[in-house]
């Protein structure tokens, strides 16, 4: 009988460690390997919604930190950020981004993440110059655009713009 008993105890604890070691291996392949995590961003930001949204979002944030009206310009601004989110140069401000964030959320201690994309907010205010100069002028420069999410305790993180 104490045999039996014995044999379920070893058989849950197993069956315990085999979910632990599973999880531990998705973990490790999904989420804690930089070059998967980012190649799984990638994959998002080759979506036309995520495109789509990623572009307004950038535009949105143009126009507040230029601290002027730009709505009537917003159309054009965002048909240009648009197609700089699916340029290769911006590819690569997306991926460095992603990393240092990735990397800031694995090694622990961040309460607070900045995906930085300014050079992309750069190349809007450099493709509008030779149409727009004086759109361009409007634009502030990228260092002073951020994206940044924090975490909360007892709430998602939110998206919010900052100035530093």
């Amino acid at each position: 009988m104490w045999r039996r008993i014995l044999a379920s105890i070893l058989v849950v604890i197993g069956a315990l460690l085999l979910l632990l070691s599973s999880f531990g291996w998705w973990a490790d392949r999904y989420f804690l390997n930089s070059e998967r995590f980012t190649s799984n961003a990638n994959k998002i930001l080759d979506e036309e919604e995520v495109q789509d949204a990623l572009a307004f979002a950038i535009t949105q944030q143009i126009s507040e930190q230029s601290g002027r009206n730009l709505s009537l310009a917003e159309p054009v601004i965002q048909t240009i950020v648009r197609q700089i989110v699916i340029s290769d140069p911006f590819q690569k401000i997306f991926d460095a981004a992603v990393l240092r964030a990735h990397h800031a959320a694995v090694e622990g201690g961040a309460r607070e993440m900045v995906l930085n994309l300014s050079e992309a907010v750069d190349n809007v205010r450099s493709a509008l110059r030779p149409i727009a100069p004086n759109l361009a002028k409007k634009i502030p420069k990228g260092e002073r655009s951020r994206s940044r999410s924090s975490a909360r305790p007892s709430s998602t993180p939110s998206t919010t713009s900052r100035t530093p």
